[in-house]
């Protein structure tokens, strides 16, 4: 199982995430760059706080981005953007053959509810 970092400060993420980037030329929609201005414009219209998730096994990283934001009553996590970016599935490069999906989702939702209590729901739709 891995080891899960939460952070709530999008730019005090930024260095392992340009790293993950520059290990993984490929990811395009999970760049630091883009989600820094989703957060900025859309996000902080929305209300949009981050919660970066961050997880490291065998001395591998993978790292996912998530939006909380409040509907109705409801505290919900989910990928910026929602079902409608491209940027909805984690970035997860090397970290993705050593476990499955499910495992690493689980994981995360448990880690984010033990730091974010006030999250209702984590809604990780494609």
């Amino acid at each position: 199982m891995p080891s899960i970092e939460i952070i709530r400060d999008l730019h005090a993420a930024a260095p392992v995430w340009r790293a993950l980037e520059a290990a993984n030329p490929g990811f395009v929609y999970q760049r630091f760059t883009l989600n820094e201005v989703w957060f900025h414009t859309i996000g902080a219209q929305d209300g949009a706080t981050p919660v970066i998730a961050i997880l490291r096994s065998g001395g591998k990283t993978a790292l996912m981005p998530l939006a909380l934001q409040r509907w109705h009553a409801v505290q919900i996590a989910r990928y910026p953007g929602g079902s409608h970016a491209n940027a909805n599935f984690p970035a997860t490069g090397v970290l993705a053959g050593q476990m499955p999906s499910a495992s690493i989702s689980a994981a995360v939702k448990r880690t984010i509810s033990l730091a974010r209590p006030d999250v209702d729901a984590i809604l990780l739709e494609r």
